[in-house]
């Protein structure tokens, strides 16, 4: 079965906002199926197995920045499924439509949509979309060049 999510850039992914926090988060998708660290992170990401979604927390003030859909997600921006397996053919409509995309070791990121296409062996194991600002503070916290 198949989890349609109706992606706002900057704004949401289905019925979660960024901005909420996680007892909110809870409220609209129930406990998660397990919670893990990313390395030195003081705030877990939650993992909603059954719906395909990853949500982690900002670690200044705990709140949602970051959702990844994986399989059986189906994010769907202005009718396309970003998670379509011929991913190169969907950053091409996005291209086409005016979005700027840019390539990097494991994917490629529109900081235009707020969203990431992660494929680090040539396959897209996630679509990833984050809060406004997100990769600025990411970046700076890690000594990386400022995003355009």
């Amino acid at each position: 079965m198949l989890y349609r999510f109706e992606i706002v850039p900057y704004e949401r992914v289905g019925s979660v906002y960024f901005g909420y926090t996680r007892e909110q988060v809870f409220e609209k998708l129930g406990q998660p199926t397990e919670s893990f660290f990313r390395g030195r992170d003081t705030q877990p990401t939650d993992i909603y197995r059954e719906i395909g979604l990853m949500v982690s927390y900002s670690e200044d003030n705990g709140i949602v920045d970051f959702i990844e859909c994986v399989e059986p997600a189906e994010p769907i921006f202005q009718g396309i499924n970003l998670f379509d397996p011929n991913y190169k053919k969907t950053i091409k409509k996005l291209q086409n439509s005016g979005y700027i995309m840019q390539q990097d070791k494991v994917g490629c990121e529109s900081y235009d949509l707020g969203v990431g296409f992660y494929m680090p062996i040539d396959k897209l194991e996630a679509v990833c979309f984050f809060r406004k600002g997100y990769y600025d503070e990411y970046n700076a916290k890690n000594g990386l060049q400022k995003q355009k």
